[in-house]
């Protein structure tokens, strides 16, 4: 041991230990040396001493360990835990845990995917090795932000099947876990409870502990500060044990932060960064603590100091980050609960800043589907806080500093439509005629430089969108005008076909189309698009890319038929799509990276013809197989709704209310970002159907209330302003039923 000896006796002599074991390993001549001595801990004084020589030390450490406890008069029963070896207990294979320790390090960073890599590495090498299986499992959870992780929860369970635990305490954590990761928190509860009783130093167990506490089923606000109280208390336990536990100190900062508890953080991160190293983390929590005060001084002074103790890759996470906590608008991301035009203004000079310091693929990356472009959120943002006058002098100044040419102007300006078109929460006005002119302003705009560059893809591309935004205001009319008289300009005649045939500029007319909701444009070209794959005069290449896109042009067909209710040749196209991706994975995967249609969606849409159709055994099994494919946790509860009320109505009463008990569990605790996809059409409306049919009127309307309300007051409001809404139902798919319950009950 390399410490300091006053210290080492003094920690003992706080501890109240009588006597301390210090230890030592040399190797000499090829051979491996132990040695252990017994220290009284009051006068330091060596009480025995034991020298093991060897080749392999797991085995000289368990028979020091031996020594130890003959010379302590310890004795154990083959049922406790430390009856086990010490390689039985880790790994008998030093490289597995040197594996299985650059783990942990990644872990405690909160580098789950680097951790993983170095657990499977360690399990590569040692099959048996439950710790490093463990955390495996663990890590592949925390790999992305789902409360859940069907993959994780699969991994436990075959653990489990293949029983590669050593002992009762090991089956517990893996028994723990399993319940843990695939939600099911009142399961998994007692068994943490019962796993600190074993061990009382176990971090993982404790952190566990606390995870479920704080998503348990809870009833009322008493019961959820207690349990918000109780898990508080198992992640500081959790810390307590391991300082370096960052997982826990995050969940304690993030309980902080929803209650506001602004001087608590800082007081919490000022003594841990006395005491630790400058970190991006406990930085990044105090200027969002101070910002979130309006205290701009002690803000501006963590600035100072971090950019001396942070790299730029640092720096850059920590200014979008704050920019993002403290003036994201979006009402379902975790953010500032009272947001200020103090903020607002805050939050674009953060992103101003994070252009300094980050690089080309945080600030204009190729491809956006996973994250925002900083220079499209700066404009965005700077928007909502200071209007369109100063608002183009930010954009200029993005322009200008960041050397941008003619295709980079084109792609930032048609991103600060197409997000401000596909997010309403990031629309400045508030007022939908009024944000809609703005949008359509920057298509226009990124309209007029795919003209300059000659890019027809491009063109069509932005005619594409403006198509859609106009649909946003019901000027369908107005919109296909506007396409004429663009597609004559660009073409010479209004037959577009021979125009368009090649590259990408079909399919996103397509897209618009379909979103203009002309269905009758949109079917002629991803009909085309279908029969182009079946050509023989197509080169190799041509032909694997036709094909690569066939699920999308199927799925498409098979949306448009589905609303119009043509079932059986929905049903047709998502069967064509699903055998596609099936029999050309390689070809897909290869030219199409961004290919989003997957099977699970596929079997949802026939399970839900079927379910029109009134075929509700066809509709449970393919609502099965989505179900076991889908990993976000929130559509597998909407998979789960439309199954349960096709159980119901076909006589399945105990299996629908099982599975609707567990919709409502997860409905009445989870979030439900109802911002983004149809959750009330295939959560909140199946259960209103199923109490309605079951008689239970009073739960039934609160559904279909919760149904109404959390459909986008915009989209409401453009459904009954629509006079002519019956000639075009199919563009109300998901809302015109709910909101015809809804008026009728209201009666």
């Amino acid at each position: 041991m390399g410490e300091n000896k006053e210290d080492k006796y003094a920690i003992a002599q706080m501890a109240n230990a009588k006597v301390l074991l210090s230890g030592s390993i040399m190797e000499l001549s090829g051979k491996k040396i132990l040695v252990g001595d017994l220290i009284d801990a009051i006068n330091g004084n060596v009480i025995i001493s034991h020298r093991i020589e060897g080749e392999e030390i797991y085995s000289m450490v368990d028979e020091l360990t031996a020594y130890i406890h003959e010379d302590l008069g310890i004795t154990s029963s083959e049922d406790d835990e430390i009856a086990l070896d010490c390689g039985e207990k880790t790994s008998n294979s030093i490289d597995a845990y040197d594996r299985y320790l650059e783990g942990l390090e990644f872990f405690n960073n909160l580098d789950y995917e680097k951790a993983n890599v170095q657990f499977q590495e360690a399990i590569e090498i040692d099959s048996t090795f439950f710790n490093a299986h463990y955390y495996s499992a663990i890590s592949q959870w925390w790999l992305d932000d789902s409360e859940t992780n069907k993959e994780a929860s699969d991994y436990c369970k075959r653990l489990l099947d293949n029983e590669i635990f050593k002992d009762e305490m090991q089956k517990l954590k893996v028994e723990g876990a399993y319940n843990l990761i695939k939600g099911d928190h009142s399961s998994a509860q007692p068994i943490y409870e019962k796993l600190v009783e074993m061990d009382a130093d176990d971090k993982m167990s404790w952190y566990a502990l606390g995870e479920t506490y704080y998503h348990r089923d809870k009833e009322g606000d008493e019961e959820k500060e207690k349990y918000y109280g109780k898990a508080d208390a198992a992640f500081k336990k959790a810390l307590k044990l391991d300082p370096e536990f960052s997982t826990a100190k995050v969940h304690i900062v993030h309980m902080l932060f929803m209650a506001e508890q602004y001087i608590d953080i800082i007081d919490d991160e000022n003594k841990y960064l006395k005491n630790n190293k400058p970190n991006s983390r406990s930085y990044r929590n105090l200027i969002c603590a101070y910002e979130a005060m309006g205290d701009s001084i002690n803000a501006n002074k963590l600035i100072k100091e971090s950019k001396l103790n942070l790299n730029d890759k640092e720096m850059c996470e920590l200014y979008t980050y704050t920019a993002h906590f403290i003036g994201n608008p979006n009402p379902f991301n975790e953010n500032l609960e009272n947001m200020t035009n103090y903020h607002q203004r805050k939050s674009v000079q953060y992103l101003q800043d994070a252009l300094t310091v980050c690089d080309e693929e945080a600030i204009h990356p190729p491809n956006t589907a996973n994250q925002f472009a900083i220079d499209v959120i700066v404009v965005i943002y700077s928007l909502r806080a200071y209007g369109i006058e100063h608002t183009e002098e930010v954009y200029e100044e993005v322009i200008n500093t960041l050397q941008y040419n003619l295709k980079d102007k084109m792609t930032l300006t048609r991103r600060i439509g197409h997000y401000m078109l596909n997010n309403d929460w990031l629309q400045p006005y508030g007022d939908i005629d009024r944000d809609i002119a703005l949008i359509i302003d920057y298509f226009e705009k990124s309209l007029s430089y795919a003209k300059e560059l000659n890019d027809n893809d491009k063109i069509v591309s932005n005619i594409s969108l403006i198509l859609e935004a106009y649909d946003k205001i019901n000027k369908q009319e107005y919109a296909m005008e506007y396409f004429y008289k663009e597609i004559t300009e660009l073409c010479g005649t209004e037959n577009y076909f021979p125009c368009l045939k090649g590259g990408d500029a079909l399919g996103s007319l397509a897209g618009g189309f379909y979103e203009l909701n002309n269905y009758d444009e949109a079917t002629k070209i991803y009909q085309y698009r279908a029969d182009q794959a079946n050509l023989i005069s197509l080169d190799e290449a041509e032909r694997e890319k036709a094909i690569a896109h066939l699920p999308e042009i199927h799925y498409r067909l098979g949306l448009m038929h589905l609303k119009t209710q043509k079932y059986y040749l929905a049903r047709q196209n998502f069967i064509s799509a699903a055998n596609t991706i099936k029999d050309h994975k390689e070809i897909i995967e290869k030219v199409s990276k961004n290919n989003w249609v997957k099977t699970d969606m596929l079997n949802f849409r026939i399970g839900e013809c079927y379910d029109r159709e009134n075929n509700f055994v066809n509709a449970i099994n393919y609502y099965r197989e989505a179900y076991l494919l889908e990993k976000n946790s929130t559509d597998k509860i909407e998979i789960l709704s439309m199954q349960a009320l096709s159980e119901y109505f076909n006589n399945q009463i105990d299996s629908s209310k099982i599975h609707f008990a567990e919709v409502e569990k997860y409905y009445r605790n989870e979030t439900i970002n109802y911002n983004r996809g149809t959750h009330y059409t295939y959560i909140d409306f199946p259960l209103y159907k199923y109490y309605h049919a079951k008689g239970n009127i009073k739960k039934a309307q609160q559904y279909l209330t919760d149904a109404y309300m959390h459909i986008p007051e915009n989209e409401r409001t453009g459904y009954l302003q629509d006079d002519a809404r019956s000639k075009h139902l199919h563009k109300y798919y998901y809302i015109h039923e709910i909101i015809e319950t809804y008026n009728q009950s209201i009666r």
